[in-house]
């Protein structure tokens, strides 16, 4: 059976509703109005206090019921799928509109001419048995107790099957669906003498025969991780350069930009970048863009946002320039542009505003992409963070924390991992003191990708 048509079978009910809502919008008051309804299959495996359960074996649907009436925005969301609960649901959502606070920019998307429906359903994903689920669990288990040291706290692998559509009053309605297999896996490596730091790692495939090889890759991943923490050592107080693993490049660089990369922020004199659109506010060896058509990457795909606007690749950051502003409805409105494809969120909330398939790397000026090896080579003498866990304020920039499952280099050589330190810096900076970019992508779970970066300026504090 191909995807489209088993997309098609299950997409039937949520249409028809969705159908049926707006038209029982339209009866009742004046109003600008949308439904994001979407429906989940899931089968989810836990393992947790060295057992398995069977956490989730479920199929719902929900839908996010929006109307704008004279300005005044109301929402509500609903579970039920009979025809009186959701009429029902339709009168209420524009009572709670009576109530709210009137603006001139609440709106929802223009209406489009091709209506259109995209899926990523392998045939081979569009149903999995509660076995298959339970022998992929154990196959996590089992990579990661390849090395005895590995002490798991918690691991899942899980299937889920979701179909969701968004129609508005202005005549159009998209749709798609998807499969995929998603798995994640936390713990540390445990002797007689010490535990070290949690870490993790997951990912998610669209195809079922790339479940194994991707499973291994992050486990393995993970398994390294935990065990090369073993042995930690001081590290040593300095100020200077730092080695951003792939997961820190991401969790400091690449939230602060996609932050101040949102229109919202911009309008609200929450970024230090309003007005900057089109200059330099980083180091020319910087590109960071977001995907949401990376089929790839199904933990960010989406075809249309959470409005129902068609989603696009955007470069937030080109050779160092901010390159784009993101807006949903509300926020263009406001600025007087069009929106861009960028607001976020499911039938259970309002259109937030984000970026979906982050992916961060060095430009074509940045000629000498560095492997890891040499990266490792020009840090020299210093701290390669993986995980930051601390505080970040991305209007100010300034951020401090603790470095953990990280650890020293000393001639150019990895020595041994330190035990936590202290970081502090200021993002502005840290994006604007980039020495080398990585070569090599590194797939992240959550669906960001990064390579390893090494930076200047940063505070190491060792306790």
């Amino acid at each position: 059976m191909s995807d489209h048509r088993i997309a098609v079978d299950f997409l039937k009910d949520l249409l028809g509703n969705t159908d049926l809502i707006l038209n029982e919008l339209s009866k009742n008051e004046k109003s600008q109005s949308d439904v994001f309804a979407s429906h989940s299959t899931e089968l989810k495996v836990v393992y947790e206090g060295k057992d398995f359960s069977v956490s989730a074996s479920n199929a719902n649907s929900m839908y996010g019921i929006r109307s704008i009436v004279g300005g005044r925005l109301g929402f509500i969301t609903t579970n039920a799928s009979d025809t009186t609960s959701l009429k029902q649901a339709a009168q209420e959502v524009q009572q709670v509109a009576r109530l709210s606070t009137p603006s001139p920019h609440h709106q929802i998307a223009d209406r489009v001419d091709d209506s259109h429906f995209e899926s990523i359903v392998d045939p081979k994903m569009a149903d999995f048995s509660p076995k298959e689920v339970c022998d992929y669990a154990e196959k996590v288990i089992l990579e990661a107790k390849r090395d005895s040291r590995v002490s798991v706290d918690r691991a899942e692998f899980s299937w889920r099957r979701t179909e969701w559509c968004l129609g508005n009053s202005n005549g159009f309605i998209q749709s798609s669906a998807q499969a995929v297999a998603s798995w994640f896996i936390m713990g540390m490596a445990r002797t007689e003498q010490e535990v070290t730091s949690f870490d993790f790692d997951g990912s998610s495939v669209p195809l079922k025969a790339d479940i194994d090889a991707e499973l291994a890759r992050s486990v393995f991943n993970f398994r390294d991780s935990v065990v090369t923490s073993l042995g930690a050592k001081r590290g040593k107080t300095y100020r200077g350069p730092v080695l951003l693993h792939p997961y820190a490049v991401m969790e400091l660089i690449g939230q602060f930009v996609s932050t101040n990369c949102n229109g919202l922020r911009h309008q609200d004199g929450m970024s230090t970048w309003k007005g900057k659109l089109g200059q330099i506010v980083a180091s020319n060896k910087l590109n960071i863009y977001e995907d949401p058509l990376d089929r790839k990457r199904p933990e960010g795909w989406t075809p249309f946002d959470r409005e129902g606007v068609a989603t696009a690749r955007h470069n937030l950051i080109q050779d160092g320039k901010l390159s784009f502003i993101a807006h949903n409805c509300f926020s263009a409105h406001r600025e007087g542009v069009k929106p861009t494809g960028n607001a976020m969120g499911g039938a259970r909330t309002l259109p937030g505003l984000g970026f979906m398939n982050l992916t961060v790397g060095g430009s074509h000026l940045a000629s000498n992409l560095l492997s890891d090896e040499q990266l490792t080579r020009d840090l020299n003498n210093g701290l390669v963070i993986k995980r930051f866990s601390g505080n970040s304020d991305m209007t100010s920039g300034h951020f401090s924390g603790v470095a953990k499952n990280s650890w020293w280099v000393e001639n150019g050589e990895r020595r041994h991992p330190v035990t936590e330190v202290m970081i502090s810096g200021n993002l502005f900076d840290v994006v604007k003191n980039i020495i080398a970019v990585g070569a090599v992508q590194h797939r992240l779970i959550g669906g960001g990708v990064a390579p390893y970066i090494l930076v200047d300026g940063l505070s190491v504090t060792s306790a």
